[in-house]
């Protein structure tokens, strides 16, 4: 994380990944949870949207590697 100073801090990284980035792991893990007890094809559509954004955020922030 210090790779980045003197333009962004370490401090502002570890608040990055530790705040904002973990919201984004927590919502793909429920969303995930949620879709595999789910037990109608209407819920598993329903988690869709939760699926896409969380999992997104997390492709954004290199969460897939």
């Amino acid at each position: 994380m210090q790779a980045l100073e003197p333009h962004i801090s370490e401090q502002i990284m570890k608040l990055h990944h530790t705040k904002h980035h973990q919201t984004y792991v927590n919502g793909l893990n429920a969303a995930e949870e949620a879709y595999s007890k789910s037990t109608s094809m209407k819920e598993k559509i329903a988690l869709q949207p939760a699926l896409k954004f969380n999992g997104g955020g997390m492709s954004d922030h290199g969460g897939f590697r």
